[in-house]
């Protein structure tokens, strides 16, 4: 199983691995609110934030000055958008002539079957939703150096990249009531952008966490793999800010995702999306 890592293997082998492994237990990255959950989660509470970062949040960054009315944006430490309701829905990255193809050509089977079975996700609200609280943040005095945005899906890391460092959400060929206006003026090259795997090992003064996925059915495909969710929500150091549907991911029935939610919903600023606001 590749979820299980060498390291999971040798403890497990070796009974005695208590004579020979040493738990790191202070950590010199998050400040205590961003590091309380996966230490109770994962590490049996025994983390600890270094007296250096235990407090940090963005307002404390010397070049950052609260724009009024949005002095939370800098001093909140854990955000969420909360985008359920449906109007912030998932969608397939294939084309959808590619599964609706009437002609009986062999080839254009196998090409609807591929690109069934390689399809990503990506959600355009949520794209939105992440540039409302990137232009917060700059507005403010934030660098761009300073954020890292992390989404689990490729397909959504290429639209972020698009309207991040371009200006553009939707291709010209996509039929979108809203294309029109889903577009920016303002574009931020320098902000990185990757997916979870891409973020591995990396860590930014912020971090915006895009979910991607919203639907009925509360189903989340491999946002279930707990190890990969801790990668993105301990990447920063001063604020994590998650873009997500609340009711999909607490309601798929994964423990994990449940107890994160939870959490959430008890320590962080929880916000409601309009996406009327938005276009």
């Amino acid at each position: 199983m590749l979820s299980t890592t060498l390291f999971d293997r040798l403890l497990e082998i070796h009974s005695n691995h208590d004579q020979f492994t040493c738990f790191l237990n202070i950590q010199y990255r998050m400040n205590e609110k961003i590091m309380r959950f996966p230490s109770d989660q994962l590490y049996n509470s025994k983390l600890v934030a270094d007296k250096s970062v235990a407090n940090g949040q963005v307002s404390d960054l010397d070049y950052v000055k609260p724009v009024k009315g949005h002095e939370d944006d800098v001093t909140e430490q854990v955000i969420w958008y909360d985008t359920q309701g449906g109007n912030f829905p998932e969608a397939d990255s294939s084309s959808p002539e590619d599964f609706n193809n009437n002609n009986n050509n062999n080839n254009s089977k196998k090409k609807a079957s591929r690109n069934a079975l390689f399809a990503s996700k990506y959600n355009d609200g949520e794209c939105l939703l992440v540039l409302k609280h990137v232009k917060s943040l700059i507005h403010s005095g934030v660098k761009q150096q300073d954020i890292g945005i992390i989404s689990p899906y490729n397909a959504q890391v290429t639209k972020l990249k698009k309207l991040i460092r371009n200006g553009i959400l939707t291709d010209d060929d996509d039929d979108n009531d809203n294309q029109d206006n889903a577009t920016s003026s303002e574009t931020f090259p320098d902000i990185e952008i990757s997916t979870v795997d891409g973020f591995q090992g990396r860590e930014k003064e912020i971090i915006i966490l895009s979910m991607v996925r919203s639907n009925d059915k509360h189903e989340v495909g491999f946002l279930e793999d707990f190890k990969r969710l801790n990668v993105s929500i301990t990447r920063c150091k001063k604020q994590l800010c998650i873009v997500g549907d609340f009711e999909t991911l607490s309601e798929s029935g994964v423990s994990f995702l449940k107890n994160w939610c939870d959490w959430c919903e008890e320590n962080a600023d929880i916000r409601y999306a309009d996406n009327e606001e938005l276009y």
